[in-house]
């Protein structure tokens, strides 16, 4: 078999409101035919105005000419940006495997989810307060271990440091 160097890799940036739209005209056009959700993956910049960046990707079949030849094949990247307070439509009504991956982005970054019928905590504990891939927890603990070379063992004292610090 031999492959022909037809694959496409094309990131576009949408519009939040967009994101069913987009997701429609992917799996179901017969120009794209992008049938396969590979991931969603959020990513955290704190710095940006919108602080969130939400990636899909999707990726379609190969297709074969007569020579068994990848005739085409094309993995497109749908990128959205939305700030801290916003929430995201899900995709659920065309790809049913995005159940994980939002699941996951909203355990992790926060991000909501609109229409997830299934959106809980998926790698944290329940109690747990906060999401562990925001870039806003403290950089220091409530307490600092230190080995003391006079007692010849590990001691733990308080650290008072003030709130914004942490």
């Amino acid at each position: 078999m031999v492959i022909n160097k037809n694959i496409h890799d094309e990131i576009i940036n949408i519009k939040k409101e967009d994101i069913l739209f987009a997701t429609r005209l992917l799996k179901l056009h017969t120009g794209f035919r992008n049938t396969q959700l590979i991931n969603i993956i959020g990513l955290d910049l704190r710095s940006e105005k919108n602080r969130f960046n939400i990636l899909y990707i999707f990726s379609s079949p190969r297709i074969y000419n007569k020579e068994k030849e990848i005739k085409s094949r094309m993995r497109i990247i749908l990128k959205v940006q939305i700030s801290e307070l916003e929430s995201i439509e899900s995709i659920n009504q065309y790809f049913p495997n995005r159940i994980w991956y939002e699941r996951e982005i909203w355990d992790l970054f926060g991000i909501f989810f609109l229409n997830n019928p299934n959106l809980r905590r998926i790698l944290n504990d329940y109690g747990f307060e906060g999401h562990p891939f925001r870039k806003d927890y403290p950089l220091t603990g409530y307490n600092q271990v230190q080995y003391d070379l006079t007692k010849k063992r590990l001691i733990s004292t308080n650290v008072e440091l003030r709130q914004q610090y942490r």
